[in-house]
């Protein structure tokens, strides 16, 4: 993808959500964290099911700042593994955005805004929808496979693609925990994901406090390789956290 065609799928986004180039342009947040608070407690799209290969997706783009390597998708697909369905962000769902506003630990460790107002939930989802434009990686809304409704936020990030390693965060409000939503997308986004040219591990970290969390990534096949003392700021302190990976022998 051309820097001109970046451009212009990001000022798609921002005209169907009706947002500010200011708010488009905020910062890209921390995806590695996300999974330390993730169980506390429209273009055209590609279906994919289960262990299904990517079909159909437009395979022209490096990540950005590449300067070769593999190709990868410039279409978000839709992934479907019961009981949730990972699809792209709309305008409908800047509602479940404005519900974790006041979660202790989602916006501090995400870019989900604090203020809970329409218009800065509507500048996060245009967000999500500039990563795919940008190449950074790929932002899925964690939905209810029969109602539809948006759960969560699942995401696939390549900022170190170059060594074949690509990373995986996530969240999902508080009312819809403990219905196996995120070992169901783990699954789904993991096994897409390894699908890709180039991707070869995937790697997420989460508290050990996070039992939760942790235990859904190992129910998804994630395998705990050890503690990393100290290893990121999270508010005023500074956390320790387990470390897994996922490698496509893995799933054989």
């Amino acid at each position: 993808m051309t820097k001109k065609e970046a451009a212009e799928a990001v000022r798609a986004a921002k005209a169907r959500l009706g947002v500010s180039w200011a708010q488009v342009a905020e910062a890209v947040g921390r995806p590695a964290a996300w999974t330390t608070s993730a169980l506390l407690g429209q273009h055209p799209m590609t279906r994919t099911s289960g262990d299904q290969a990517l079909a159909g997706n437009s395979l022209a783009a490096r990540p950005a700042g590449a300067q070769d390597g593999p190709m990868m998708p410039t279409e978000l697909p839709v992934l479907e593994h019961p009981p949730v369905l990972l699809r792209e962000f709309t305008g409908a769902d800047a509602g479940l955005v404005q519900s974790v506003a006041g979660d202790p630990l989602i916006p501090l460790i995400t870019t989900v805004p604090v203020s809970g107002t329409a218009a800065d939930a509507r500048a996060f989802i245009a967000r999500q929808h500039d990563r795919l434009a940008t190449g950074a990686g790929y932002s899925f809304a964690i939905a209810d496979a029969a109602a539809g409704e948006a759960a969560g936020q699942i995401g696939l990030f390549l900022r170190d693609l170059s060594e074949g390693r690509a990373d995986i965060g996530y969240w999902v409000a508080p009312q819809f925990r403990r219905r196996g939503y995120v070992s169901a997308a783990l699954a789904a986004i993991s096994r897409w994901g390894l699908s890709l040219d180039g991707v070869h591990r995937l790697q997420l970290y989460v508290e050990p406090r996070n039992e939760g969390s942790w235990r859904a990534a190992e129910r998804a096949g994630f395998v705990r390789e050890g503690l990393l003392r100290s290893w990121q700021r999270v508010g005023a302190g500074r956390r320790d956290m387990y470390v897994y990976s996922l490698l496509r022998e893995d799933l054989a």
